[in-house]
């Protein structure tokens, strides 16, 4: 019984209601939207623009707690060796 309550953390709370708020904006703009960048342009559902972009973003993050956590591990390997001296 108490181990569903670990599993539910705010930080998941908040993942889900961006998720579901995302969700519905991508359902209530299905429109096309093109996109201008420098010399080419593309049109594509507005759907897909939401959806290629929050994957980015979520790329983005990984990419970015990833490197904090070797930084940490590094720190760590650091001082245990400064430690030994």
């Amino acid at each position: 019984m108490k181990d569903w309550k670990k599993e539910i953390t705010a930080q998941r709370i908040l993942a889900f209601i961006c998720l579901v708020l995302v969700i519905v904006f991508v359902i209530q703009n299905r429109q096309r939207a093109e996109l201008t960048f420098i010399f080419f342009s593309i049109k594509l559902p507005f759907i897909l623009w939401v959806v290629i972009l929050y994957g980015v973003g979520i790329a983005t993050g990984w990419a970015i707690h990833r490197s904090k956590g070797k930084k940490t591990q590094e720190k760590e390997a650091t001082n245990s060796e400064l430690d030994d001296i």
